[in-house]
């Protein structure tokens, strides 16, 4: 079905293999959503804009070439094509679409040119197969979620052109040594969290702002930072800004010291540290913010010193073998859920400093004693 203008409104069909006539010049949105018949498919060169969604879901296609007339593949354009092993995207591109290609899960390449400037946020998401990408230098920014759960991607190339990676741009990969270009100045909120495969990664001086829990479950990463970083590495385990945020602990260690250069553990900044089992916290710290030792699953005893005045939400949250908790009377503050799912916690004291204690802050049966 087209129409006056060239849209292609609807396929009707069930064929194989497609070829869309040459008097087709925009492929509308959901025009062939779900056709599930469908394995090839040629794209004519009067092609402009493939719209949203206008192959989603068809899990049987194989193959696409999509000609140097196109400029635009919009949201969602091949999203969940299940059986699409590989993509040449031409040179006249300048846009790919959000989620464009997300949930391909055959998907093992993909050329992208230089000609592209966009590329959409969960453009590439959950392309399971998915084993090299090369982003070209003409992108600017790597979006939110663009790569998240490629869980076979282990090399990446980011060229100087770009300038942000968003938050969860590389969410659970399998990358093991990224190099970030001296063009970036921005690594949003975990940027790179649970890439368990992740050995290396080199932040210049450049990066002026790193978000919370960038290398969240990354136990195995070694960080080099430039010598004129805004940031430290403290005793090589322990990321931290010049105001004395912890923003990540890399490292695998049993017993803890966090250092006294710390003044506020930072969001999920032992996320997962599943190996921790011993904690010290220096009288520095003020607040222990959201999550700072969410699903720490051996940490055992936690002192909070007379320094802390916040304990924030989930911050030890699902810490299951946590049997004891002695909280300071500089504490005002407990958040929600902040020591949710604690299974081994049996009792709490709790000071009377504490003027505010969250929703579901303890374990359903805990016994709370005010002191």
């Amino acid at each position: 079905m087209i129409d006056s203008n060239g849209l292609l409104i609807a396929y009707i069909g069930k064929s194989k293999k497609i070829i869309i006539p040459d008097t087709v010049m925009t492929i509308g949105n959901h025009a062939f959503y779900s056709c599930k018949s469908l394995q090839n498919v040629v794209i004519p060169n009067s092609v402009k804009t493939i719209s949203n969604s206008a192959f989603y879901w068809c899990s049987s296609l194989r193959n696409v070439t999509i000609p140097n007339s196109v400029t635009t593949i919009s949201d969602s354009a091949f999203s969940s094509c299940q059986s699409l092993q590989s993509v040449t995207i031409p040179d006249s591109v300048t846009t790919i679409g959000k989620s464009a290609f997300s949930s391909c899960s055959s998907l093992q390449s993909v050329t992208i040119p230089n000609s592209v400037t966009t590329i959409g946020n969960s453009a590439f998401s959950w392309c399971s197969s998915l084993l090299n990408v090369t982003i070209p230098n003409s992108v600017m920014t790597i979006g939110y979620n663009t790569f998240t759960c490629c869980k076979s991607l282990q090399n990446v190339t980011i060229p100087n052109s770009v300038i942000t990676i968003g938050s969860e741009a590389f969410y659970c990969c399998k990358l093991q040594n990224v190099t970030i270009p001296n063009s970036v100045t921005t690594i949003g909120d975990g940027a790179f969290q649970m890439c368990s495969s992740l050995q290396s990664v080199t932040i210049p001086d450049s990066v002026t702002t790193i978000g919370i829990h960038p290398f969240a479950g990354c136990s195995n990463i070694c960080i080099s930072l430039s010598p004129k970083s805004s940031y430290k590495l403290v005793s090589n385990n322990f990321l931290t800004d010049s105001n004395g945020l912890l923003i990540a602990y890399i490292g695998k260690s049993k017993k803890i010291i966090i250092p006294d250069s710390v003044t506020t553990i930072g969001d999920h900044a032992f996320y997962k540290c599943e190996s921790l089992q011993n904690l010290t916290i220096p009288n520095s710290v003020t607040t222990i913010d959201y999550g700072a030792f969410e699903d720490c699953s051996a940490l055992q005893n936690v002192v909070i010193p007379n320094s802390v005045t916040t304990i924030g939400a989930c911050a030890f949250s699902k810490c299951s073998a946590l049997r004891s908790i002695t909280i300071a009377d500089s504490v005002t503050t407990i958040g929600d859920y902040a020591f949710s799912d604690c299974k081994s916690l049996q009792s709490v004291n709790i000071p009377k400093s504490i003027k505010h204690i969250g929703e579901r802050a303890f374990p359903d049966g805990v016994l709370i004693v005010r002191y």
